[in-house]
Protein backbone atom coordinates (compact mmCIF):
# COMPACT_ATOMS: atom_id res chain seq x y z
CA UNK A 1 0.00 0.00 0.00
CA UNK A 2 1.27 3.61 -0.88
CA UNK A 3 1.81 5.99 2.23
CA UNK A 4 0.29 9.41 1.15
CA UNK A 5 1.52 12.36 2.17
CA UNK A 6 -1.06 12.83 4.88
CA UNK A 7 -0.49 9.91 6.80
CA UNK A 8 3.46 10.77 6.90
CA UNK A 9 2.41 14.20 8.17
CA UNK A 10 0.03 12.78 10.43
CA UNK A 11 2.65 9.50 12.04
CA UNK A 12 5.00 11.95 11.76
CA UNK A 13 3.80 14.73 14.13
CA UNK A 14 2.32 12.06 16.47
CA UNK A 15 5.91 10.89 16.77
CA UNK A 16 7.45 14.31 17.55
CA UNK A 17 4.72 15.46 19.78
CA UNK A 18 5.54 12.72 22.06
CA UNK A 19 9.45 12.53 21.59
CA UNK A 20 9.66 16.22 21.03
CA UNK A 21 7.44 19.09 21.83
CA UNK A 22 9.34 21.05 24.32
CA UNK A 23 12.07 21.27 21.95
CA UNK A 24 13.01 23.83 19.34
CA UNK A 25 11.64 23.56 15.41
CA UNK A 26 14.96 22.61 14.60
CA UNK A 27 14.95 19.68 17.03
CA UNK A 28 11.50 18.52 16.11
CA UNK A 29 12.53 18.46 12.48
CA UNK A 30 15.48 16.50 13.80
CA UNK A 31 13.47 14.06 15.45
CA UNK A 32 11.44 13.41 12.08
CA UNK A 33 14.77 13.00 9.56
CA UNK A 34 15.55 10.29 11.70
CA UNK A 35 12.12 8.57 11.51
CA UNK A 36 12.34 9.07 7.74
CA UNK A 37 15.84 7.71 7.22
CA UNK A 38 14.79 4.63 8.84
CA UNK A 39 12.26 4.43 6.47
CA UNK A 40 14.14 5.03 3.37
CA UNK A 41 16.81 1.98 4.34
CA UNK A 42 13.66 -0.54 5.28
CA UNK A 43 11.69 0.59 2.63
CA UNK A 44 8.76 0.78 5.42
CA UNK A 45 6.26 3.52 6.06
CA UNK A 46 6.17 5.91 9.01
CA UNK A 47 3.51 4.14 10.87
CA UNK A 48 5.32 1.22 10.96
CA UNK A 49 8.30 2.78 12.01
CA UNK A 50 6.95 4.69 14.31
CA UNK A 51 4.71 2.43 15.87
CA UNK A 52 7.45 -0.75 15.61
CA UNK A 53 8.31 -2.47 19.17
CA UNK A 54 10.46 -0.86 21.47
CA UNK A 55 11.68 2.21 19.20
CA UNK A 56 10.57 5.33 20.96
CA UNK A 57 9.63 5.38 23.87
CA UNK A 58 6.24 6.62 23.88
CA UNK A 59 5.19 3.77 22.09
CA UNK A 60 6.83 0.99 24.32
CA UNK A 61 4.64 -1.73 25.37
CA UNK A 62 1.82 -0.99 23.01
CA UNK A 63 1.35 2.36 24.85
CA UNK A 64 -0.94 5.02 23.51
CA UNK A 65 -0.42 8.07 25.55
CA UNK A 66 -3.14 10.84 25.96
CA UNK A 67 -2.57 14.06 23.63
CA UNK A 68 -3.43 17.13 25.96
CA UNK A 69 -1.19 19.64 24.38
CA UNK A 70 -3.16 21.08 21.33
CA UNK A 71 -0.89 23.87 20.70
CA UNK A 72 2.14 21.64 21.15
CA UNK A 73 0.32 18.78 18.65
CA UNK A 74 -0.23 22.30 16.22
CA UNK A 75 3.40 23.03 16.36
CA UNK A 76 4.57 19.17 15.59
CA UNK A 77 1.85 18.84 12.15
CA UNK A 78 3.99 22.59 11.00
CA UNK A 79 7.55 20.70 11.89
CA UNK A 80 5.96 17.37 9.96
CA UNK A 81 5.45 19.30 6.79
CA UNK A 82 8.56 21.05 7.09
CA UNK A 83 10.83 17.95 7.24
CA UNK A 84 8.85 17.12 4.19
CA UNK A 85 9.82 20.51 2.34
CA UNK A 86 13.35 19.90 3.60
CA UNK A 87 13.48 16.26 2.08
CA UNK A 88 12.42 17.57 -1.25
CA UNK A 89 15.26 19.62 -1.05
CA UNK A 90 17.50 17.06 0.02
CA UNK A 91 17.65 17.45 3.78
CA UNK A 92 18.06 14.76 5.72
CA UNK A 93 20.23 15.53 9.25
CA UNK A 94 23.39 13.15 7.34
CA UNK A 95 21.12 10.79 7.60
CA UNK A 96 21.18 10.27 10.89
CA UNK A 97 18.82 7.49 12.13
CA UNK A 98 18.87 7.24 16.22
CA UNK A 99 18.83 9.56 18.74
CA UNK A 100 18.55 9.74 22.44
CA UNK A 101 17.81 12.41 25.31
CA UNK A 102 21.02 13.77 26.52
CA UNK A 103 19.81 13.58 30.33
CA UNK A 104 20.31 9.31 30.05
CA UNK A 105 23.14 7.29 30.09
CA UNK A 106 24.04 6.68 26.54
CA UNK A 107 22.63 3.51 25.12
CA UNK A 108 24.80 0.54 24.03
CA UNK A 109 23.03 0.74 20.66
CA UNK A 110 25.75 4.03 20.11
CA UNK A 111 28.71 2.30 20.92
CA UNK A 112 30.01 2.32 17.15
CA UNK A 113 28.13 4.75 15.60
CA UNK A 114 28.41 7.91 14.28
CA UNK A 115 27.41 11.05 16.47
CA UNK A 116 26.22 13.75 13.93
CA UNK A 117 24.69 16.22 16.17
CA UNK A 118 23.52 17.80 19.27
CA UNK A 119 20.22 19.30 19.04
CA UNK A 120 18.30 20.79 21.75
CA UNK A 121 18.21 17.83 24.49
CA UNK A 122 18.81 15.03 21.80
CA UNK A 123 21.83 13.24 20.64
CA UNK A 124 21.50 12.32 17.14
CA UNK A 125 23.70 9.24 15.89
CA UNK A 126 24.21 7.60 12.40
CA UNK A 127 24.76 3.18 12.24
Amino acid sequence: MTETREDKVFWLAINIYHEARGESLAGQIAVGHVVLNRCQKSKKTVKDIVLAPFQFSWHNCNKFPAIKDYDALQACFRAANGILEERGTGENLSGADHYFAEYITPPGWSKGMTKIAKIGKHIFYKA
